[in-house]
């Protein structure tokens, strides 16, 4: 898929993306300056926020819930995305309206929706960062993959 294509999809989306800070345990998590991307041995140091929201997204999706945010971040710049991450949350939006095409035009709809995705999510990534033993803080994030390996090949 060519980038061109990738940049008029993309030319009227917001400039930033969001999570629901209204919850101060999320607002922590997702902080640059104390969240998650700063700890030493979690799957999402030294990541970006997006990387965080990408994968809290797909969890989101997973589950098939959205929950409407309260309070936008407005931390996370659009034009920071890669191609396959535009392609990734087009695909999302278009799974969730039935493959109508016409989602493609509506850029706030497309934000929306995966933003609600990853508002359910993320609170799935803060529980599994929460149990999570100190020896082994990847351990819950394998077996998840593995589960999720076995289910594909089923």
């Amino acid at each position: 898929m060519s980038s061109d294509i990738s940049k008029k999809l993309t030319v009227d989306w917001p400039k930033n993306m969001s999570y629901d800070i209204s919850d101060q345990r999320t607002a922590d998590y997702v902080s640059e300056r104390v969240g998650v991307v700063t700890k030493r041995g979690s799957i999402f140091y030294k990541k970006r926020l997006l990387d965080v929201f990408l994968f809290a997204m797909a969890k989101g999706k997973q589950k098939g819930l959205r929950t409407p945010l309260t309070k936008k971040s407005n931390s996370m710049p659009t034009d920071a995305l890669k191609e396959e991450e535009i392609w990734l949350m087009s695909s999302i939006a278009l799974s969730e309206k039935n493959s109508d095409l016409d989602i493609l035009t509506k850029p706030e709809e497309i934000i929306k929706i995966c933003e609600e995705y990853a508002n359910t999510g993320v609170k799935d990534l803060i529980a599994i960062d929460f149990s999570t033993s100190i020896s082994d803080p990847l351990e819950p994030y394998e077996k998840l993959m593995e589960d999720n390996l076995e289910k594909l090949t089923r």
